[in-house]
């Protein structure tokens, strides 16, 4: 699984002044067997590193101390054949504004006790130029 495309572009600033961000990102099967891979991602997480890195997940929840499972739509499952590329898209806030690059990662866990068989791993792309179009993301 690679990460084929993406794209980090500031939208604004919340209510809290805080930098909002939409996440993009296209991932491809590079591989020879058909994969299942999570879309609707539940987890953003941010870090500053020289160049900051984005991390799109997933985790579990639960209710009373059992694990709340989700319908597997709401999972957005894609299975993606070879050569096949699923879409992947979220939010991110920061009270950071990011400068000129940043990396996003895909990180899919096993979830649900393995139970929708989807992909397990990262999937990083290369520093790409964020854009700041609006201009309470420039100043």
């Amino acid at each position: 699984m690679i990460v084929k495309q993406g794209q980090v572009v500031c939208t604004g600033l919340d209510d809290r002044g805080r930098y909002q961000y939409q996440i993009y990102l296209h991932l491809q099967n590079v591989g020879k067997s058909n994969l299942t891979v999570i879309t609707k991602t539940s987890d953003v997480l941010g870090i500053f590193y020289e160049v900051p890195e984005i991390t799109l997940s997933n985790s579990e929840s639960t209710v009373d101390g059992g694990l709340l499972v989700p319908p597997a739509e709401e999972l957005g499952l894609v299975t993606l054949y070879p050569t096949d590329v699923a879409s992947v898209h979220d939010t991110f806030t920061s009270s950071d504004r990011l400068q000129d690059k940043a990396v996003i990662n895909y990180l899919a866990r096993e979830i649900y006790s393995g139970r929708f068989g989807n992909w397990v791993g990262s999937a990083k792309s290369a520093p790409i130029q964020v854009v700041n179009s609006v201009k309470s993301c420039i100043e």
